[in-house]
């Protein structure tokens, strides 16, 4: 039975009875979505990115009631435009506190509910929550700022249409802006949930996901034009289009799709959009919000979608494409270092029916030590958007609870004789390119990391679990600045939770909502880190560390029987160490 809370039950039906009010007198004014949608855009535009995020939240939760609403009133009142920006500020912050009660009833100690007459305040006590949130900012950024965007030049496309006509291309400028948001669109799909080929002919809901995937993408040309062309030009960013007018647009780059599915793949866009394009049936028309939908990962959006329609097909045809996507995308990422090796979906059923697969098996090869490996659980979920998706984590059948059983149980085998001889087996064969008795006369050291990784997650509800849990997308950039040096990829894992907790300040929201004043614990940026470009092969270290090994004779893995070597150090390398004896290579 779920914990009696009434508190917390009081703040429900004040934010309830709130909502409430708001949307009744929004039904009854002209275009209500039209004037909310371009509340939110004028906030991004102005370039207050923060802001936008929070009236984005808030309009969500608006607009979705009005959706269910909108054609139960005839009336046509005008807008007040002055109450919107304070219904988008309710808004946000029901996004927020609604989360916290999802917490509460999942953990009733995670949240702490106190009320003093009329003031109440929410506390939160799982710290882990916060170090989420502000763990996905900081991702989101790191995209933007890789290293491996260097080569894209989309950046002045807002400069490039500024006094210019739209879509007007007999103008240079107009073309040349085009060519730079095209190289835009392959960038944001690099990052975006698409583990599917986008060329996959796999069925959903009535139609090919590589036609989703062609709509999708001339929608978000249309969207990253529009968003460019209103800053160049100061203008608004809400564009309205008709549903023929879309769907005709749209056919146009994409004949070979008809019009009938044209229309299926748009409104199951508009359903994954967030509310950032918004589709009135009784009128037959879009609002675009050229900002907030480029800012949302629509193809994760839009497979929730088809996973909650159509589970089952959700789970036979695409499911085990998504969970290996994330493990091939980080095979990639390890071994464009030459001194990593990477064995996916190891099966260690020959030596246990019992024991589960190695997801990933990441093996270097460390000069004058030995052989480091990160035994990787991967995760892959479709990525949570509020507190109902991020609990699937942390239950008794969650996907990190099973991970961390999952780890523990093969790191244990390993630890065992007959794990270790698997292992240097392993390390022989994939890197028998090594003449490992001249490199390790004296034994080479084996170093294991359990290690779990996940899409999105970085140990949210888990703050006392030892086992490292990183989202891929940031440990892929870690991989890809480290040059091929385990030490930096170690520290950037292991240190993970500290520097997000230096990027972040915890403050207090307030706010009245009905009878009471509200406070409750939530959670800013005060900066952003990134990662420094390392240099480790790229510039000799890794060869001169072996050269002087072979010139000589010592190597650190040696030095471990001499006890009091001062010259060995295993301050970087914190996993479980094994020195494997020559007799056994």
């Amino acid at each position: 039975m779920p914990e009696k809370n009434e508190v917390r039950k009081l703040i429900e039906n004040a934010f309830e009875s709130e909502l409430n009010k708001i949307t009744d007198r929004l039904i009854k004014t002209s275009d209500p979505l039209l004037y909310l949608s371009e509340a939110v855009e004028s906030a991004y535009r102005s370039g207050n990115f923060s802001l936008g995020e929070e009236l984005r939240c808030g309009n969500e939760i608006i607009s979705e009631r009005l959706l269910k609403n909108i054609g139960l009133n005839t009336n046509s009142e005008k807008t007040d435009i002055e109450n919107l920006l304070p219904d988008l500020f309710l808004g946000a912050h029901y996004w927020s506190v609604r989360d916290k009660v999802y917490y509460s009833y999942a953990n009733h100690d995670s949240i702490k509910w106190k009320k003093t007459d009329n003031n109440i305040c929410i506390e939160l006590n799982d710290k882990s929550i916060f170090r989420q949130l502000v763990s996905e900012r900081q991702t989101f950024r790191l995209n933007s700022i890789s290293s491996k965007n260097k080569k894209n030049t989309f950046s002045n496309a807002t400069d490039l249409l500024k006094d210019t006509i739209a879509f007007d291309f007999s103008d240079q400028n107009v073309i040349d802006a085009t060519e730079s948001i095209e190289s835009e669109i392959e960038w944001k799909m690099s990052y975006y949930f698409s583990y599917i080929p986008e060329d996959s002919s796999i069925e959903i809901r009535g139609y090919l996901y590589s036609e989703f995937i062609s709509v999708y993408k001339v929608i978000i040309f249309y969207a990253l034009f529009e968003r460019h062309y209103s800053m160049a030009n100061s203008i608004s960013s809400v564009i309205t289009y008709t549903e023929e007018e879309i769907a005709n647009a749209i056919q146009q780059k994409t004949p070979e799709i008809s019009i009938k599915k044209i229309n299926k793949i748009i409104s199951d866009i508009s359903l994954s959009s967030r509310s950032t394009l918004i589709f009135l049936k009784k009128e037959s028309k879009y609002y675009l919000s050229s900002f907030s939908f480029t800012l949302i990962d629509i193809i994760s959006n839009f497979l929730r979608l088809h996973a909650q329609s159509e589970p089952d097909n959700f789970s036979s045809n695409i499911a085990h494409i998504i969970g290996k996507g994330l493990v091939l995308k980080l095979k990639q990422s390890f071994e464009q270092h030459e001194n990593y090796r990477v064995l996916c979906d190891v099966k260690l059923n020959k030596f246990d029916l019992k024991l589960p697969d190695i997801d990933i098996l990441a093996i270097s090869y460390e000069p004058s030590l030995g052989f480091h490996l990160f035994i990787g659980e991967v995760k892959n979920n479709l990525p949570a958007v509020w507190a109902k998706d991020y609990l699937k984590a942390s239950s008794k059948n969650g996907y990190i609870t099973k991970a961390i059983s999952q780890v523990d149980i093969i790191d244990e085998f390993l630890s065992t004789e007959q794990g270790e001889r698997y292992l240097v087996d392993l390390i022989r064969i994939n890197f028998k390119e090594l003449n490992l008795k001249s490199l390790f006369p004296h034994g080479f050291c084996v170093i294991k990391d359990k290690l779990i990784i996940t899409s999105q997650s970085i140990g949210m509800f888990f703050p006392e679990v030892n086992i490292p849990i990183i989202d891929g997308g940031t440990l892929c950039h870690i991989i890809d600045a480290s040059d091929g040096d385990t030490n930096y990829i170690q520290f950037h894992i292991d240190k993970h939770d500290e520097i997000i907790d230096e990027c972040t300040e915890e403050c207090r929201e307030e706010m009245y909502i009905g009878d009471y004043n509200l406070q409750y614990d939530a959670v800013k940026i005060n900066k952003f880190f990134e990662l420094t470009e390392h240099s480790y092969i790229s510039n000799g270290t890794f060869e001169k560390l072996e050269q002087e090994s072979l010139a000589s004779g010592y190597t650190m893995a040696g030095s471990l029987r001499h006890k009091g070597d001062t010259n060995f150090h295993t301050d970087q390398f914190h996993g479980e160490f094994k020195l494997i004896d020559v007799k056994y290579y």
